[in-house]
């Protein structure tokens, strides 16, 4: 019996250390495959970082040019509307001018025309007194 229980022993220990030796590779395997896990992960946030940077600086690149186009286009608005105002300016100036000169060509006439009514009232004045 004491051979059959060592046997048995022997058996166990065998069993045991088999066992021992599958937790161990399987722990080994484990480890390994948790380090391929953090490699991968770190690699992916890596790629996604870098991605999200070029993304992030396209997208600021579109923005500055659309800004740049909208300042542009407002520059362009702003010199047309200067444009059109100065030209009204100078129309509306010169228009005020001929309007002036055109004001002061109607006083003399006036004033002439005045003059010479006043000029023959006194003709007919002094017919009407020398005929007395």
């Amino acid at each position: 019996m004491a051979s059959m229980a060592q046997d048995v022993l022997i058996e166990a220990a065998e069993v045991a250390a088999g066992a021992v030796s599958a937790v161990a590779e399987s722990f080994g395997r484990t480890v390994q495959d948790s380090q391929a896990v953090a490699t991968i992960a770190r690699d992916y946030l890596s790629e996604s970082a870098d991605a999200y940077s070029r993304l992030l600086t396209a997208g600021m690149g579109c923005l500055t040019a659309s800004a740049k186009a909208g300042f542009a286009m407002q520059n362009a608005v702003l010199a047309a509307g200067i444009a059109f105002t100065e030209a009204a300016y100078i129309g509306n100036r010169e228009l005020a001018m001929s309007m002036g000169e055109a004001a002061r060509q109607s006083q003399r006439a006036r004033l002439a025309l005045w003059q010479s009514c006043i000029s023959a009232a006194d003709n007919v004045a002094a017919n009407v007194v020398a005929d007395r």
